[in-house]
């Protein structure tokens, strides 16, 4: 069993013990659990090995020849964006769990032959994904990654690079059948502070008085997927922003901004205010530096909780190399 604590994020492997797990690899990224490769071995032989087990393609950011392991797991975690707390080291060598343990304390660790083939079943085990991604989230993740190579690789400034990508936001309303996704955003990318239990997203899905509405991004590198979350409570003089969250992953290209963006000239063309209910914590003070840039400005303050509104005179519109389309747009 998974040694207790938060859901596992990624299993990281090494390349000898991971050798005929092929059925157990499957299963775990078909839940949604990333997984890694980290050993000392030969990288030529490791890879040479892997493709011959047909599960290269299953492990991202792999750290072969790699003699001293604690700073591979942080290249791994880092280029992966995962925290040291939903990994899972599976390594033979005593010596070496001890090491990673005393240089990482917040990891996991097993022996392979800790390792069930059942462990997928795990509730640790990823977060059961099936249903909520159009398909296996590694593929989001490994694309991730050609992102960021190829704009590392980019020759000019960030705007051009960001235009190059061809970008398409599609903006949909949510339902009850979007519950799981709903719930997973909301609990994995909250930067608003703010809880609500299934029952309590089922009545605001529900709900006359609210807007929920998922945003989906692709690119030229591929789908996204559902990477945001709008929720706004609706009246005849105001609307109110309760929930604005987006997958960190999306933040770099500016999509918070054109959604927010969209969202200021539909309140304008509506003839309705548009207020954003804020509570300030060190999590969110990006997004609360956001809807400032934005020009929202302070109504009223209680302790920690701000209600902000935007007077919605100069709205910027948005880039023109991105596409946005679905309910919020006239042609879509």
């Amino acid at each position: 069993m998974i040694p207790p604590g938060k859901p596992i994020k990624l299993v990281v492997w090494d390349s000898n013990e991971v050798l005929g797990r092929a059925a157990l690899v499957a299963s775990l990224d078909e839940r949604g659990c990333l997984q890694s490769l980290l050993d000392s071995d030969d990288p030529e032989r490791a890879q040479a090995r892997l493709k011959r087990s047909g599960m290269a393609d299953f492990f991202l950011c792999p750290q072969l020849g790699v003699q001293d392991k604690p700073a591979g797991l942080l290249r791994i975690a880092g280029e992966l964006n995962i925290a040291l707390d939903t990994i899972l080291v599976v390594d033979d060598e005593p010596h070496a769990r001890q090491d990673m343990l005393e240089a990482h304390p917040a990891v996991r660790t097993l022996a392979s032959e800790k390792i069930a083939d059942d462990i997928a079943m795990d509730p640790l085990a990823g977060p059961s994904l099936p249903g909520m991604e159009p398909r296996p989230r590694r593929l989001v993740y490994a694309e991730e990654q050609a992102r960021r190579q190829s704009e590392r690789e980019f020759a000019g400034p960030r705007e051009a690079f960001l235009a190059s990508l061809n970008m398409t936001i599609t903006v949909r309303r949510a339902s009850l059948t979007d519950l799981r996704r709903v719930k997973e955003l909301v609990t994995r990318t909250n930067q608003l502070g703010v809880t609500y239990s299934e029952a309590e997203l089922t009545t605001l899905l529900s709900s006359p008085d609210r807007e929920c509405w998922l945003v989906s991004l692709e690119d030229r590198f591929g789908d996204c997927g559902q990477v945001g979350f709008v929720q706004l409570a609706i009246s005849a003089p105001c609307w109110t922003l309760e929930l604005f969250l987006f997958s960190c992953r999306v933040l770099p290209r500016g999509v918070d901004t054109i959604v927010l963006n969209a969202l200021l000239l539909r309140a304008r063309a509506a003839h309705v205010r548009l207020r954003a209910q804020f509570r300030l914590t060190r999590r969110n003070e990006s997004l609360w530096s956001a809807y400032q840039e934005a020009g929202f400005v302070p109504l009223t303050s209680d302790a920690d909780r701000h209600v902000l509104e935007h007077p919605l005179v100069s709205i910027p519109e948005h880039p023109s190399p991105v596409r946005l389309r679905g309910a919020w747009t006239d042609g879509d």
